[in-house]
Parts: C-alpha cells; sequence; structure tokens
C-alpha cells in the first residue's frame, strides 16, 4: 500500500544584504515614473502591450518600461527632433561594473546611414565621450543587421541585450545617455523602449516564462525536497513556502 504525507518546507531566498548600493536608479521603471532620471524630448512611461505601429513589446518585463521619442517626426533643431533619458552613475568596483539593459527600436523611413533615424547609447566622463553605440535604421539590410522592414517601410529592432564593461572606470561619475532621433531630412521619426538598466556583477537574463517554476526547479536540483514532490507553491516577499507530498 503507497501511503503519503504532506509537509510544508520554507525555503528562505535573497537573505543576504549586499554591502554597495544599487548603482542605477529606478533602472526597471517600476516606479511608474522617472524617479532617478533627467529627460528631455518626447519620452513616456508604458505598461505592457504591443507597440502600435511596429511588431515590438512595449515593455521587456516587469509592469513599466520607458520609452524615449514618438512615431512624430520633426524637423532637425526642433526641440523633440531628439529624445533623451539620463543618469548619473557612480560606477562600483569589479565584478560589479557591468553596464546592462534591454532596449527595442522603432523607426520610419528609407535613408542612407547619415540621414537616418536611429537609437544612440553615449556613457561619458564629464565631456569625454568613453562608449557609444549607434543603431539606425538606414537602407540596406546587409549593412543593418537586426532590423526588419515591413511592407509600410517601417522598421523595427527587437528587444536586444546590450553590455558595456565600465569596470576601469570604477569609483568614477559616469553619465549614462540614451537618446532616440528623427532623421535628419525630417520626415521620419523612430521610438525606443528601454528596460532592466543596471550596473552589476551580471547581464540581464531574459525574464523566465514561469517565474514561480524559475524558484523552485534550482531548489529541487539540490536534493532539499527529494524524495518529495511539489504540488503547490506561494511566494511571499522573500519567503518561498512549497507544499510537498512525500511517497511512503
Amino acid at each position: 500500500m503507497v501511503m503519503s504525507s504532506l509537509a510544508t518546507v520554507i525555503v528562505l531566498v535573497s537573505l543576504i544584504s549586499t554591502s554597495h548600493a544599487v548603482a542605477v536608479i529606478n533602472g526597471n521603471f517600476e516606479t511608474g515614473d522617472f524617479t532617478g532620471w533627467t529627460t528631455s524630448g518626447t519620452y513616456a512611461i508604458v505598461t505592457p502591450g504591443a507597440d502600435p505601429v511596429v511588431p515590438i513589446q512595449q515593455v521587456y518585463e516587469g509592469q513599466y518600461a520607458a520609452r524615449i521619442g514618438d512615431t512624430h517626426s520633426v524637423c532637425p533643431g526642433d526641440p523633440l527632433w531628439q529624445s533623451t533619458i539620463l543618469q548619473i552613475v557612480t560606477i562600483p568596483p569589479p565584478p560589479e561594473s557591468t553596464l546592462s539593459f534591454w532596449y527595442a527600436v522603432g523607426a520610419q523611413g528609407d535613408h542612407a546611414i547619415a540621414d537616418a533615424s536611429g537609437f544612440v547609447l553615449t556613457v561619458s566622463a564629464g565631456s569625454t565621450i568613453i562608449h557609444q553605440d549607434v543603431n539606425t535604421a538606414y537602407t540596406d539590410p546587409n549593412d543593418a543587421p537586426g532590423w526588419t522592414w515591413l511592407p509600410s517601410d517601417d522598421a523595427y529592432y527587437p528587444w536586444t541585450l546590450v553590455t558595456v564593461d565600465l569596470s576601469a572606470y570604477a569609483g568614477q561619475q559616469l553619465t549614462i545617455n540614451f537618446t532616440v532621433h528623427d532623421c535628419t531630412q525630417s520626415a521620419h521619426a523612430a521610438w525606443g523602449y528601454l528596460d532592466d538598466i543596471r550596473v552589476s556583477q551580471n547581464p540581464t537574463a531574459p525574464a523566465p516564462a514561469n517565474p514561480v517554476a524559475g524558484v523552485v526547479a534550482p531548489v529541487d536540483k539540490l536534493g532539499l525536497l527529494a524524495p518529495w514532490a511539489v504540488v503547490a507553491v506561494a511566494v511571499t516577499g522573500v519567503i518561498v513556502t512549497i507544499m510537498a507530498k512525500k511517497r511512503l
């Protein structure tokens, strides 16, 4: 005869405190606003849902993300021609000194690279640029890898993880600047989404499809539940309560 009994296993998660402050304030925008950021141009906090023009999601993970720029193009020189969010960050010592973030871009137009709309990351120490990435939606797909062009002449760049090693600047204050700009001929717009911006040891991993399973699986691999079978899980703050059935 097979007998069974129920038990509750309580696992404490993330109770180890860290000795340093978070380098990037509100990097995941989960405050629902731009706390910690300096903004200019056109910008908004967005919630989960599809972009209205191109087939990308507005939020990478969580409940909020930042959008800079919009689908309305203006002439160069107009204050809204480019949109920016930036933050001054003190870089922690290694190994906690890697900048990582997720971004996606939508754009319009058909231009050579010098005129195209796009996305720019700039990291600077004072007036000195120490790192810059430029990703523009220009005409030749062979020269603009990663972009997908639609019959409407709109284009998009899907959610992508970027990492930048800033360990050489540990202890220094750096400005991290994200900018989206329209094309130079004023007819085509660009807009970008940003999420999970951080300076830390490990780049941000993709959000698990099932966060609860993502917590339970590593515990089970350690053998803490054997020979128990998990039948229910509850997550409260940093405490994970696992209901398990033991086969006797």
